[in-house]
């Protein structure tokens, strides 16, 4: 069975349309959207700047509720760049101006638009405020790892059907690991298959993944042409790798 056409997620930069929106359940679901694929860089990047969990907890909440207080996703201009940049650069000059004041901006009236539930954002962070990287740095760490989470979680959705559901389980936890003696024979043995069709399943895994991961990222930048896309994908790979 082939993958749908429609299991990729919308476009960030429809996405970001879609967020100022004058209809508010659709506004909500946009600024969901944004906030799930891109609290984890935001917050990391705050918590490098040496503020303790609480208060990086607080001022990603309120960073992304001062993009709607602000009115300043409506300026975001898909022809100026890639979204990633976007979120970076503005994200830097709310954090001078919320450090400046010495105070985060105060939540009010539709503050339940964006979820408050980052439990596991420490953990996501972890080291963060020990790291040698910057909060820029820091920020693109974070991207990369949930663009690729992302495109995984796209990949995972072509997997629904029960026998495919459970070759997506056993093999996606072998995609970012290297070949070794026995991988493959204790897959098929997992999923009762021959290790030649083991082989073949995980080739198939990779190339689609590679597709979704272009996808997620062709969405984020104003001139997906393949030039970019693979120039970004190689950007993401290399802050994955100089983090491991």
């Amino acid at each position: 069975m082939e993958e749908s056409a429609d299991i990729y997620p919308k476009t960030r930069w429809t996405v970001v349309a879609r967020a100022v929106s004058p209809d508010s359940a659709v506004c909500q679901r946009a600024l969901g959207d944004l906030y799930n694929l891109y609290k984890s860089p935001v917050y990391c990047c705050i918590r490098r700047r040496g503020l303790d969990h609480h208060n990086a907890e607080e001022l990603t909440h309120d960073y992304f509720l001062s993009l709607l207080k602000r009115d300043y996703l409506a300026e975001a201009d898909p022809h100026k760049g890639k979204f990633r940049a976007f979120i970076q650069a503005d994200l830097k000059l709310f954090l001078n101006n919320a450090l400046r004041k010495q105070h985060a901006l105060k939540r009010g009236g539709g503050a339940n638009v964006i979820p408050h539930d980052d439990a596991n954002a420490e953990h996501d962070c972890e080291g963060a405020y020990g790291s040698s990287l910057d909060p820029e740095a820091m920020f693109d760490r974070e991207w990369a790892k949930a663009t690729f989470a992302a495109a995984l979680e796209a990949l995972k959705q072509s997997y629904q059907a029960p026998d495919r559901a459970v070759v997506f389980e056993t093999l996606a936890p072998l995609l970012d690991k290297p070949s070794r003696p026995g991988m493959y024979e204790a897959a098929a043995s997992q999923l009762g298959m021959k290790e030649a069709t083991v082989k073949v399943a995980m080739t198939r895994l990779r190339e689609r993944l590679g597709r979704a991961l272009e996808q997620v990222v062709a969405d984020t930048l104003d001139d997906p042409t393949p030039t970019a896309i693979r120039d970004e994908i190689r950007y993401l790979f290399s802050v994955l790798a100089a983090s491991s």
